[in-house]
């Protein structure tokens, strides 16, 4: 597997989290909010794709975007390749 920025497996978790937390929800809550859309984590595995330790689906990628209320953009807003 390719890696981009050390041992991080996914690029957008720092703005999962800082959205998240821009929305006021704890991670349960988030995790309640993307089973609306679909998407069961649990909110050990939403903090392992926060912290990079977890790689991100093309498909949770749309969920985290409809639960948060953001864009495919704003996902990947400030992210340097």
């Amino acid at each position: 597997m390719s890696r981009i920025d050390g041992d991080r497996k996914n690029i957008c978790g720092e703005n999962v989290k800082r959205y998240r937390e821009k929305k006021g929800l704890s991670l349960e809550q988030c995790c309640e909010e993307l089973k609306k859309e679909g998407l069961f984590l649990s909110a050990k595995e939403l903090d392992q794709i926060e912290r990079g330790q977890k790689i991100v689906l093309d498909q949770e990628i749309i969920c985290f975007c409809k639960a948060l209320s953001i864009t495919i953009e704003q996902l990947f807003e400030d992210i340097s390749l």
